[in-house]
């Protein structure tokens, strides 16, 4: 039998076992190329599984539901995804949209929305790019009497396709960067989804006035609306050190192979 290089801890080793088992048993070549080769592929075939062996529970410590959360346990299971080539959100959902609500300074939204992926319910994801880190947000937040609204474009949202809701970082007038709850259906809000490399899915999202509560600049705020302002500690920091026509393909760089 393999063994998972991370593996140290006899929790880990049987979180890995079980794993490994149920992608030899689902995740074989053809059946995964069989389902993602459909009209309408098929990208959340073993997230009902992950959910109910604790796989997606992994990525949370005990305080929002799961029972580890920490790195190598995490590491344990992206190196049995990895060679499955598994397409599910497990990375993009349960472990770093999953960190960044496990930062809410309310913590019955956090839990709330934590055990909400740990069953399978929800996909949530953090609405970026590579290059935001560089330049900053896409997407601007205009104050007004009332409302912040959201304009801009994200592209390239791996899993968008799928998700109930996404985490949207947004410059505001000040220069800050805040982060916005939306919700899918949102008003404003246009998910353009297509097919990765990998048979994976991404999306281009498209933010035409969205309009959000003001609501306090505090470290987090719930979302129990369908669309809300949040912040947290170490999250909200961005340095726009290039323009975005710097990291335009056509004129980004060009190193020798």
């Amino acid at each position: 039998m393999p063994v998972n290089p991370f593996a140290i801890s006899e929790d880990q080793c049987s979180v890995a076992d079980t794993l490994r088992r149920l992608l030899e048993d689902s995740n074989d070549f053809a059946s995964r190329r069989a389902r993602l080769d459909a009209v309408e592929p098929d990208r959340m075939a073993l997230w009902p599984a992950f959910a109910e062996q604790g796989v997606i529970a992994a990525a949370f410590d005990e305080g929002l539901g799961g029972f580890a959360g920490d790195a190598r346990t995490i590491a344990v299971i992206m190196a049995e995804m990895g060679p499955a080539l598994v397409v599910e959100p497990y990375l993009a959902t349960a472990v770093v949209a999953g960190h960044a609500i496990g930062h809410w300074t309310d913590r019955n939204a956090a839990r709330a929305a934590s055990e909400a992926i740990i069953e399978g319910r929800r996909v949530y994801l953090l609405a970026h790019d590579c290059f935001e880190t560089v330049h900053g947000p896409y997407v601007t937040a205009r104050r007004s009497a009332d409302t912040n609204t959201l304009t801009g474009t994200i592209p390239a949202v791996r899993h968008g396709e799928l998700a109930h809701a996404f985490l949207v970082p947004a410059r505001t007038d000040d220069g800050s960067v805040e982060f916005y709850w939306v919700e899918r259906e949102h008003p404003g809000l246009h998910v353009q989804p297509y097919r990765l490399i990998d048979a994976a899915g991404g999306a281009n999202l498209r933010f035409e006035d969205v309009r959000c509560p003001i609501r306090p600049r505090c470290a987090s705020t719930s979302p129990p609306k369908p669309c809300g302002t949040m912040q947290w500690s170490g999250a909200a920091s961005a340095s726009p050190q290039k323009s975005p026509e710097y990291w335009a393909p056509s004129t980004r760089p060009r190193f020798p192979i």
